[in-house]
């Protein structure tokens, strides 16, 4: 069971990594915004390469900004 968790983030993990509260990930959720997360039982956990791909997307090229 253990390795099918190395996977995952856990909620915790993901506030260190973004520098957020986890209250605000959860308000986040809650506005249907923020990484995609499932729940399992009263635990919160974040799929590493969905997360991954979604903290990607957020990714700005300056370069096509200056462009324009």
């Amino acid at each position: 069971m253990t390795q099918i968790l190395d996977n995952y983030f856990t909620e915790q993990e993901v506030a260190i990594i973004l520098n957020k509260k986890v209250s605000s990930l959860r308000t986040e959720a809650a506005r249907r915004k923020g990484a995609p997360r499932i729940r399992v039982g009263n635990k919160i956990l974040y799929k590493k390469d969905s997360f991954e791909r979604w903290l990607a997307g957020h990714e700005i090229d300056y370069q096509k900004i200056r462009k324009r």
